[in-house]
């Protein structure tokens, strides 16, 4: 990439912008030219991490990993220390980076800090000062961090980005948002997801305002991608409470809270019902092995993509009777069904919803029952140790007998053959 007008990154120019944003931020922002040696540094000096023996090592350990093209990128240490990036080339020739961190996306209290030198073995003599260090580092949001970014960027190339364009570029989402798979192309994955079936997941709360959630959640509900990549762009600065210990985990408990709302909004919009609770556990269990703050934010719009656009093809191959149907049957599956209390629910004729039902799911209603049965037996026959007359009598089978050709008619095989073939597995 060129720069816009070379002149815009004469040192004076540079200096005004870097002391104007760390004005703003109260956040350190040091320019390094091309050999890496600090040539502009706000503020003059500032309280560094006890444990850095030197930052500019730091830096330069973040900075071998990039790729060429890159302009912007963060990066997070094990301390919960947060950095942006924007590098500076003239047409592929490096001139420079802009560095502007080290900041929080939320307070540490002491309580974090004796769980940090717990967890990565630190010295009890540092405790002192890593508060003395946390105390002094701006909090910030994600957002806040990333529209610095912007701003630097366009002060250097004469170049608009919006959020979602910037993020792309800087690789700070794993996956660009054009980019995000919404199926399983690959055995592997599909195993992966298929492992972490959730049967039901528990109400939680969000820390954002009203108005925001319903309007998020409605364009998940309506499928609208578009819409809420569009609104994804324009939402507002996170705001962080303090934390009672951990942050990492405040972070994760938070995500994982927002998964019901997401899960029963695309429920409303038409996503089968256990496929959409499965998605929120496979999202649990994503977020529980991410190891850094700035990956749990970059998992949000992810998620809220990853729904919404399911719901797209959700409702774009079935239709809407047949979306309830399938979501009644699974919210009742352990109970007795008849196709009167399911035409009931749907509001529709007998016969018409068991015509319709054939033509668009490929199995007569009675058949899918039975085969969803069959799915919740494997489930519960893989990830427990109950009986196999346990299980049959909690799906509702008349007796072993019944259970056991209703379940080699959709497997192939008894439950007991299914158990042993399994049981290494």
């Amino acid at each position: 990439m060129e720069l816009a007008d070379k002149s815009m990154v004469l040192i004076d120019d540079l200096k005004y912008m870097c002391s104007n944003i760390f004005g703003m931020l109260r956040v350190p922002i040091t320019f390094l030219d091309s050999k890496g040696e600090s040539i502009l540094q706000f503020p003059d000096e500032y309280i560094s991490n006890p444990l850095y023996p030197d930052y500019l090592t730091l830096y330069e350990q973040f900075l071998d990993s990039i790729e060429e093209t890159t302009t912007v990128f963060t990066n997070s240490t094990k301390f919960f220390e947060n950095y942006a990036f924007v590098v500076i080339r003239d047409d592929h020739k490096f001139i420079g980076t802009i560095i502007i961190g080290p900041c929080l996306f939320s307070e540490i209290n002491i309580e974090a800090i004796d769980d940090l030198i717990k967890n990565l073995n630190i010295q009890v003599k540092h405790r002192k000062d890593l508060l003395y260090y946390y105390q002094r580092m701006a909090v910030i949001s994600y957002d806040t961090l990333i529209n610095a970014c912007s701003i630097f960027h366009y002060f250097i190339y004469h170049e608009q980005l919006s959020i979602v364009t910037l993020t792309e570029n800087a690789d700070i989402y794993d996956k660009s948002f054009s980019q995000i798979k919404y199926s399983f192309s690959t055995t592997e994955r599909k195993q992966d997801f298929e492992s972490y079936m959730l049967e039901n997941i528990k109400n939680g709360f969000s820390h954002h305002s009203p108005k925001y959630e319903f309007e998020l959640l409605n364009y998940i509900k309506e499928g609208n991608k578009d819409k809420l990549i569009e609104f994804l762009e324009k939402r507002p600065a996170e705001k962080y409470g303090k934390p009672y210990k951990n942050p990492l985990r405040d972070q994760k408990n938070l995500f994982i809270s927002f998964i019901p709302l997401v899960s029963h909004a695309a429920i409303e919009g038409g996503l089968d019902w256990e496929l959409a609770l499965s998605l929120g556990d496979y999202y649990i269990h994503i977020v529980e092995e991410e190891s850094s703050i700035k990956d749990i934010l970059n998992l949000y719009p992810k998620m809220f993509i990853d729904f919404a656009e399911r719901v797209k093809i959700a409702t774009a191959t079935h239709s809407t009777p047949i979306i309830k149907c399938k979501n009644y049957i699974f919210e009742h599956l352990l109970d007795k069904l008849s196709l009167s209390d399911i035409a009931e629910a749907t509001g529709m004729n007998r016969s018409y919803l068991s015509h319709l039902f054939k033509k668009e799911i490929g199995l007569t209603i009675s058949d899918y029952i039975q085969s969803e049965r069959i799915e919740l037996a494997k489930k519960m026959i893989l990830t427990s140790d109950e009986s196999l007359s346990d299980i049959y009598t909690t799906l509702g089978f008349i007796d072993q007998s019944h259970f056991t050709k209703v379940f080699k008619k959709f497997t192939g095989v008894t439950p007991k053959e299914f158990r042993l073939n399994h049981k290494h597995t």
